[in-house]
């Protein structure tokens, strides 16, 4: 991560996993389903829906610097 990381990068971590592996480098994490596991259409349509609406609400609180 270091070599792509930007002082001003704003990091969310989506998977439980990375968001342990990278140990505080993400600034905020969403816990959110793995829709692999499941394999569904249905799943990967509530992820999407999930993130696209947490996206939505983060977005007009982030500016540039």
């Amino acid at each position: 991560m270091t070599e792509v990381l930007d002082a001003d990068d704003f990091v969310i971590t989506v998977c439980d996993s990375a968001h342990e592996e990278l140990a505080g480098a993400g600034q905020v994490h969403w816990s959110v389903p793995d829709p692999v596991r499941s394999g569904t259409d249905a799943a990967f349509d509530a992820a999407f829906e999930d993130l696209a609406a947490r996206i939505h609400g983060l977005a007009p609180h982030v500016t540039e610097r």
